[in-house]
């Protein structure tokens, strides 16, 4: 939760705990995956799924977005403690 606050910010962090967002623990840990790679996308998964009438609306918002994250290389995956020359560059 403090990950999604940090990045997508308080209000989003607000809205999943007070249930106004219909979401289950594994949509939740989904969203903090898009919330550090996208923060922006969090947000907008955020609003969609506010709006969102059923729980399956809510799956689906959230599985389409996680498609859309840079998928992770075999290095990062093997090694993720090592910080590529991209990522060093960016810091």
């Amino acid at each position: 939760m403090d990950t999604i606050a940090a990045n997508a910010g308080e209000s989003a962090k607000n809205a999943i705990l007070s249930r106004d967002v219909k979401d289950t623990r594994q949509e939740v840990q989904t969203l903090t995956k898009i919330a550090t790679a996208q923060p922006q996308a969090a947000k907008n998964v955020l609003a969609q799924i506010k709006a969102a009438d059923k729980p399956q609306e809510t799956k689906r918002i959230v599985q389409e977005a996680s498609r859309q994250l840079p998928k992770p290389t075999v290095s990062q995956v093997l090694f993720p403690q090592i910080k590529t020359e991209k990522t060093i560059k960016s810091v």
